[in-house]
């Protein structure tokens, strides 16, 4: 199937769950009718297409045959065909999930291998004592090259060759079509209704003065979510007051509760200020909102309705509020990784990245860099800091002092501003020279020939790794 196929079958797919949750299964609406129609045309009237791939599509089809069967006759053996190909894929992105997930033991990987491979006895052995499988978790690497390189790595030091299983490197390609810098799955219900959906939450950051916009016509609800993320990761320092944020939901239907999508705007906003990408095994419900002066998770509707939608699009693992943690247990769960948080910094935690704030040169990101650096060096410990109205809050606790709370505000200012203690005292002295103005700037010209072409290119790259406003180009030489 060609892209344009992938994506209206996507489509249909989605609008026919949405219908079939409106009508009594055994006389559906006409509207549904018209859609399962259309995807059976795509799926069942020719021979289905023996390498594709794309797992939620897949599980979506098998769901939908199970609750309304198609004529056995005219379209058994695609359906069992379509059941089969869903299971192979699943079984590749099960290994592909445990690969990514830093929470999955070796010996977990290496079970899950063996049901594609038969690897030697010695396997485990090995792949614990390289580090490898650590190395290429923590890396900087977006998922897919994440598994290339765990797959790379089997082929290179252990002689285990997985990319001439088909199986393998089509999925493969499948999940690299499904990641993108500001992407991540959100998970909405319907009230009153026993409907969920997985929702790709598309998400740009621009140069602006705070705004933020949908692509597409969407309910207030929605745009009040994401507002609300934005402020949160504001007042953290994670993203700047002066970017725009631009949104694209798939689904803009208002009858569906748009508070849950807060988690997944922050997720979208964090990864797209931090060129992150995460995994699309992963979804995410849950709002967001200001709560006794501190950014908290707080609960949604229908979560077991929307943790059946995450299984049915094959997702391994969704994060929720710890408020509806009552409701997962009514359940089980059986392969999917249900992740509880509270606030906004323990959910960034929880996604295992680093919480440095943006390199800008905002007074307040400088000045919580240079807390972070000082403790550091002095060896303070640091609780998880907590993401206040207006700013972002430290609690330093060393062994052998009271523990010292230091709160920085989106404005830059600090407090306190004085201790008793010397070394605090040589902390905040530290972060007030912050708001000097600096060295007086002194205008220096000087031009500098540079022939060699390998030398002129690792002067541009290593000014701009310095992050500068703006790089303007020129025929004979670029400057910023």
């Amino acid at each position: 199937m060609d892209d344009f196929t992938i994506s209206r079958l996507d489509s249909l797919l989605r609008q026919a769950q949405l219908l079939l949750s409106e009508s009594d299964q055994t006389s559906p609406s006409p509207q549904f009718q018209e859609r399962y129609q259309a995807i059976c045309e795509l799926t069942l009237t020719n021979q289905f297409p023996q390498a594709f791939w794309h797992e939620p599509i897949l599980s979506q089809l098998t769901w939908l045959f199970r609750e309304i069967p198609p004529n056995e006759k005219l379209y058994g053996s695609n359906i069992e065909q379509i059941k089969s190909q869903q299971q192979k894929v699943g079984l590749v992105n099960d290994f592909f999930f445990l690969i990514l997930n830093r929470t999955a033991r070796p010996e977990e990987v290496v079970t899950k291998l063996t049901e594609l491979i038969s690897p030697d006895s010695t396997l485990l052995q090995r792949l614990i004592a390289s580090g490898r499988l650590q190395d290429i978790r923590e890396s900087n690497e977006k998922p897919s090259e994440k598994i290339s390189s765990f797959l790379e790595y089997l082929e290179n030091d252990l002689g285990i060759n997985l990319a001439k299983l088909e199986s393998v490197v089509g999925c493969l390609e499948a999940l690299k079509s499904k990641e993108g810098i500001g992407r991540a799955n959100a998970l909405l219900v319907r009230p009153g209704q026993n409907t969920a959906l997985v929702i790709p939450l598309e998400l740009q950051l621009q140069r602006g003065d705070g705004k933020t916009s949908c692509t597409v016509p969407s309910s207030e609800v929605f745009q009040k979510a994401i507002e609300r993320a934005q402020k949160a990761l504001q007042n953290g320092g994670f993203i700047s007051p002066s970017q725009d944020v631009v949104y694209c939901l798939d689904l803009t239907d208002s009858q569906y509760t748009g508070s849950s999508l807060g988690l997944a705007a922050v997720t979208c906003m964090f990864g797209a200020a931090c060129k992150i990408i995460f995994d699309p095994f992963t979804a995410f419900t849950g709002d967001v909102r200001l709560e006794q002066g501190e950014w908290k998770i707080k609960g949604v509707e229908g979560i077991p309705q929307k943790l059946t939608a995450a299984q049915r699009c094959g997702c391994r693992r969704v994060f929720i509020p710890k408020e509806n943690l009552e409701e997962v247990k009514i359940c089980d769960w059986e392969g999917l990784e249900i992740i509880e948080v509270g606030n906004i910094v323990e959910f960034l935690f929880q996604l295992n990245t680093s919480l440095q704030p943006l390199s800008e040169n905002s007074i307040q990101a400088r000045k919580v860099n240079g807390l972070l650096a000082h403790c550091q060096v002095s060896g303070w410990a640091i609780d998880e800091p907590r993401i206040i109205q207006n700013g972002i809050q430290f609690h330093i606790a060393p062994l052998n002092k009271p523990e010292l709370a230091v709160t920085i505000y989106n404005t830059g200012t600090h407090v306190p501003k004085e201790h008793e203690d010397a070394a605090y005292r040589t902390l905040l002295v530290e972060l007030a020279g912050f708001d000097q103005t600096g060295v007086s700037i002194r205008s220096v010209n000087r031009t500098y020939n540079i022939n060699d072409t390998t030398l002129r290119e690792k002067i541009r790259l290593g000014l701009k790794q310095l992050q500068p406003r703006e790089e303007v180009n020129e025929q004979y030489f670029k400057y910023f």
